[in-house]
């Protein structure tokens, strides 16, 4: 860690949150029973001008909403679809969060479970749709299901 402040992100166990020094992130990793497989993301603070959900739904961007800073500051789609690309073990439905800083870089803030997101004024019906479809897919996962039915039948 350097001498600014640190970005930490635990994986489903806390909040982001910006720390300054190796015992903070010790007190964390404590008070939340912080595992070493858990994984903790470490990066250098960013100050955002503006911040986007993105949503994503069977490997394919079906809608941006802006959600914190200046609205007119629009991210890079370009970089949101190699974002998308990259993300090999992606669930069916989930959202990118993403921001743009001071230099107009497109950064991903953190990847959020379709389950687990608020919509931010998305369109609602298919915004249930893809809720509707993880559950399923979380459902078929808890059976064993190795591949999802979505890959299994995608349309290329």
């Amino acid at each position: 860690m350097g001498s600014s402040p640190n970005q930490v992100k635990g994986v489903k166990k806390f909040t982001g949150c910006l720390i300054d020094n190796v015992k903070s992130l010790q007190m964390i990793s404590e008070f939340y029973d912080v595992k070493d497989n858990d994984g903790i993301f470490v990066s250098d603070k960013v100050e955002f001008v503006s911040e986007y959900r993105c949503f994503v739904h069977e490997e394919e961007l079906k809608g941006i909403k802006h959600y914190s800073g200046d609205f007119k500051v629009f991210p890079n789609v370009d970089i949101i679809e190699k974002m998308i690309e990259s993300y090999t073990e992606a669930n069916c439905a989930y959202t990118l969060d993403v921001g743009v800083d001071k230099e107009g870089n497109t950064l991903l803030v953190e990847v959020n479970d379709m389950w687990a997101i608020g919509s931010y004024g998305f369109d609602a019906r298919t915004y249930v749709l893809m809720c509707v479809r993880r559950m399923f897919e979380i459902g078929g996962q808890n059976n064993g299901e190795k591949t999802p039915l979505w890959k299994k039948i995608r349309r290329d």
